[in-house]
């Protein structure tokens, strides 16, 4: 290969590695944004501890936890097998 040639390819990778790189950065620094900003995760814990001390019901306090999870989950919900779940938890409750 002469010079010219080995340049071109030269260039072309760095600018991948680049584009690679700064992809990386963007995608690490939204990610953290979205899910470890510290005003969110003192809410969560705020509304943890209001639901522990505040709700008397069982169906009260999975109102209140469905409500949190409808406002910081980031995927769907899958509200059938929430229940089940939940239930299944309920039940096993009995154990200790």
């Amino acid at each position: 290969m002469n010079f010219e040639t080995k340049n071109k390819a030269y260039k072309s990778i760095m600018l991948i590695i680049i584009t690679a790189l700064i992809t990386f950065i963007i995608t690490t620094t939204g990610m953290h944004n979205i899910t470890n900003t510290k005003t969110e995760n003192e809410d969560f814990q705020a509304n943890y501890i209001n639901i522990s001390q505040s709700a008397e019901d069982i169906t009260t306090k999975i109102e209140l936890v469905k409500k949190c999870l409808e406002n910081k989950y980031i995927g769907e919900l899958d509200e059938e097998n929430m229940k089940e779940m939940a239930i299944k938890g309920y039940v096993a409750g009995l154990r200790r």
